[in-house]
């Protein structure tokens, strides 16, 4: 018989693991480059007990940040397993343990994945592992999609009138329905890991209240924290990496098309910026393809529109909703690559140099001109595949017209040109420039909360009204009485959009003419 408490138990015990090995993950610039990494490598400790401070510096951070979440899972899972308070103690050890070696683990495997993709070329290799795992994106994208739809058509199949909510009996034969599609399903996987050997040894080990089998685990553990401090990096060789590294590899290839296409006019400060960005490998060679190309979200969002595609049968609401995940995919897509690589795209990113920028002729308009290109030309390839992307489904779904086509350019370029000032327009506002280290750019609470929250406000009065009503119509199809929904859609985003070209405009000149006169 299946103990579904223990299933409940191993999901959390893994998903702590998970949580741990992400943000052990997501913590490698702080740990493999820290800010002030010359200084450290001038310090009397060696590169390991550097190493493991930061690493201990990262996990007492993030303990501090999730104290109440993690007493609440060891209160839950005490009370799940019913075992005795001292044999729980040294259980939490042992799961506290296991959690700082995934920390460390995922930190170290993905710094050392990081640096050697940094220190290769940018080449077909590694394109098409990006290609891989696009299709990945896409096709989670999709299944969910295609498995919303299902679960719309079957309520939607079943209702007829509001008076059906009141009854039991309505929701009893969905539930029927739904069980025999997924919760079969479920309870067939629990029944396959109930069967699986390692479930069974973990379970043992949690029911045995043995002291002896939980001091052997925390020696086992603190073991292979021990062997880690052979993989820990050379903080030497990641400063010598970060300044002399270059290739003529896709990233050189492609600084020097947006330089020629972009930039006809010979540009200083627009050159100044491509050269920037092909020396900046060492921050933005992890994520190159997602700056040319597209990020993992929006192929995601790419996958979602097939499986409505797919699945859609209203022509009108269809080209609406094309519409308005094409806007989304634009402006989310400049938010990623903005939010992902300030010390490229931020005002900040100048540092001191500022003042040299504000007291020359060129002084900081041409500056802020310059980031906002550098944006433009590199949302150009995922517009143009947003566009290809598009006429496919609309191809698919004999939808392709005329006006469709209008429509579909219209807002690609509107969204083209709005993208990259929605994420900057209050960057003369809170930009920061007297920073030791390129890392702090972005980083600091102010200019992270104030980004976050400035880009917000203009996405939400142009996403949201049709998103929020693309919701409601997934149980209730208020579509099906409006006959040319996707003209209402177009107006509802593009309306806005234009409106805020034109006041975003105001406010980066005020903010220009301030930033003029500031006293750094």
């Amino acid at each position: 018989m299946v103990e579904y408490r223990d299933i409940i138990v191993l999901f959390i015990l893994l998903l702590l693991l998970f949580i741990s090995l992400l943000n052990g993950v997501l913590a490698y610039k702080r740990t493999h480059f820290p800010i002030y990494g010359d200084l450290l490598s001038l310090s009397p400790l060696n590169n390991k007990e550097i190493f493991f401070l930061l690493i201990a510096e990262e996990m007492i951070w993030l303990i501090f940040q999730n104290v109440g979440f993690l007493l609440s899972i060891l209160i839950f899972l005490y009370w799940l397993m019913s075992i005795s308070i001292f044999s729980f103690l040294l259980f939490s050890i042992v799961i506290i343990l296991s959690m700082a070696f995934m920390f460390t683990l995922g930190n170290i495997c993905w710094g050392r994945y990081q640096i050697y993709k940094i220190q290769k070329k940018i080449g077909f290799i590694r394109f098409m592992i990006y290609l891989l795992n696009a299709c990945l994106f896409m096709s989670f994208g999709f299944l969910i999609s295609h498995t919303l739809a299902f679960i719309i058509k079957t309520f939607r199949a079943h209702f007829h009138y509001f008076d059906q909510l009141m009854n039991d009996q309505f929701y009893e034969s969905l539930l029927g329905i739904f069980k025999n599609e997924f919760i079969l399903f479920i309870f067939q996987l629990i029944n396959k890991i109930y069967q699986f050997s390692i479930y069974t040894f973990i379970t043992s080990f949690i029911k045995s209240e043995n002291v002896f089998s939980y001091i052997l685990g925390i020696v086992i553990i603190i073991f292979l924290l021990y062997l880690l401090k052979y993989f820990t990096p050379i903080y030497g060789d990641n400063q010598f990496i970060k300044k002399s590294l270059f290739h003529h590899d896709y990233l050189y290839i492609y600084t020097k098309i947006v330089n020629k296409v972009f930039n006809r006019n010979h540009n200083a400060i627009f050159h100044k910026e491509l050269i920037i960005l092909n020396k900046s490998r060492w921050i933005i060679s992890p994520g190159v393809f997602s700056i040319i190309f597209y990020t993992f979200e929006s192929f995601f969002y790419l996958g979602v529109l097939l499986g409505i595609g797919v699945n859609m049968t209203n022509d009108p609401m269809f080209i609406a909703l094309l519409l308005l995940f094409n806007a989304m995919i634009m402006i989310m897509h400049c938010y990623d690559i903005v939010s992902e690589f300030p010390q490229i795209f931020f005002l900040s990113s100048e540092g001191k140099n500022i003042e040299f920028i504000r007291s020359s002729p060129i002084g900081i308009q041409q500056l802020f001109e310059a980031k906002i290109r550098l944006l433009h030309a590199v949302l150009t390839i995922p517009m143009v595949i947003s566009f290809s992307f598009s006429c496919f489904l609309l191809l698919y779904t004999k939808n392709f017209n005329l006006l469709t086509i209008i429509l579909l350019i219209s807002i690609l370029l509107i969204m083209y040109f709005i993208s990259p000032m929605i994420q900057l327009y209050m960057a003369p506002y809170y930009a920061k420039f007297n920073f030791d280290d390129i890392q702090e750019v972005g980083s600091t609470y102010e200019e992270k909360e104030l980004h976050i929250r400035s880009q917000s406000v203009p996405r939400y009065i142009i996403l949201i009204p049709a998103l929020i009503f693309s919701f409601l119509n997934i149980f209730f199809p208020f579509y099906q009485y409006i006959p040319f929904i996707h003209i209402i859609y177009f107006v509802a985003i593009f309306l806005p959009a234009l409106i805020y070209l034109i006041v975003s405009k105001k406010i980066i000149n005020k903010g220009l003419y301030k930033l003029e006169r500031r006293i750094f």
